[in-house]
């Protein structure tokens, strides 16, 4: 009881607080609470970040090693304070002092995380050898004067920053993208769904939603092994690549079940995308022989929300999966 005590003191400390950007977060890096110092210092609303990826507050290059944090702090390892860069809400890049607490039940495991933030009044260097060359670079272009007081000149500097930003690039790519298939991953999915949602409410234009779910994949790992059970996912990610425009996100929402997000799509440009993913693979020539079952969700009329859309694509995938039953076809287990 005492602990909980704690918690909810803590918790509504977050909500008021407007000195420090004080949050919270889950154990898989999800934003539980926002403070008003939060919004001042990143310029988020709660109703913007809440519920969402604190990834979304992170440079590129940061993420593995934030989700390196989050798994240290399972263990109990997780640093108490340290200087760290996020992202401002426009783009920039802020330099933050950062302390951290955990939240605990009252079984007393490790629930979340506390995280408060203030800026930095100077960069903090983590080579000093390199805080000259950063300074001087940070004056240029500077303005070459002569004696007289007359301008003679001007001192510029290039950097080549090419393979920072391939390095950049790659680790965005790692985090929003399933290791398997090379599809988008859950996370990136719902962000993107998220803000097309938005998009669609300010062009009142529609959108689609497909779920899909390969059948009889439990089968295939129970008689050919889980190398099979890939092979088949990996295929089934491949049509979906292959029929989706380029406009579209494919993606993994998660072990068997796969989604699309259709761009600019109406009920029977999404009717015929969906055919022609389960044609591809009732066509293709491998064994074990693949079928999909799926769910379609069109905006506005289907839903508008996320959550909305997905519900009803999945209302219709399950429809579908019990007519897949009923013909005999052995579905996965739930």
């Amino acid at each position: 009881m005492p602990q909980r005590v704690q918690t909810e003191h803590l918790l509504a400390a977050i909500l008021s607080s407007s000195e420090d950007g004080l949050l919270s977060f889950t154990l898989d890096g999800i934003v539980q609470t926002w403070s008003r110092g939060a919004e001042l210092l990143y310029g988020y609303s709660a109703d913007e970040i809440v519920g969402r990826p604190l990834a979304r507050l992170l440079p590129a290059f940061d993420a593995p090693r934030f989700d390196g944090l989050l798994h240290a702090a399972i263990r109990g390892e997780f640093p108490q304070y340290e200087s760290a860069q996020r992202l401002h809400k426009n783009g920039s890049v802020l330099l933050l002092g950062v302390r951290r607490v955990p939240i605990r039940n009252e079984s007393g495991d490790l629930a979340g995380i506390v995280e408060a933030g203030k800026a930095l009044t100077a960069p903090v260097m983590e080579n000093s050898g390199e805080a000259p060359l950063k300074l001087f670079i940070e004056q240029m272009p500077m303005v070459v004067w002569s004696p007289a007081g007359e301008i003679i000149g001007c001192i510029g500097a290039g950097l080549d920053i090419t393979e920072r930003k391939k390095t950049e690039e790659k680790m965005r790519y790692q985090v929003t993208h399933d290791a398997l298939t090379g599809l988008a991953n859950y996370r990136e999915f719902l962000d993107t769904l998220e803000r097309e949602v938005r998009r669609g409410e300010r062009s009142k234009r529609s959108f689609a939603v497909l779920l899909l779910d390969l059948d009889a994949l439990k089968s295939i790992n129970d008689r050919l092994g889980h190398l099979a059970g890939n092979q088949a996912l990996k295929r089934l990610s491949e049509v979906m690549k292959e029929q989706s425009r380029s406009t579209d996100l494919a993606a993994r929402y998660g072990g068997d079940e796969f989604a699309v997000l259709l761009i600019d799509s109406d009920p029977g440009m999404a009717r015929q995308i969906a055919a022609r993913v389960q044609s591809a693979l009732a066509n293709g020539r491998e064994e074990p022989r693949l079928s999909v079952s799926i769910g379609v969700s069109v905006y506005p009329d289907d839903g508008r929300s996320a959550q909305e859309l997905l519900e009803s694509a999945d209302r219709e995938l399950y429809q579908r999966k019990r007519t897949v039953r009923g013909r005999g076809v052995p579905a996965r287990a739930r």
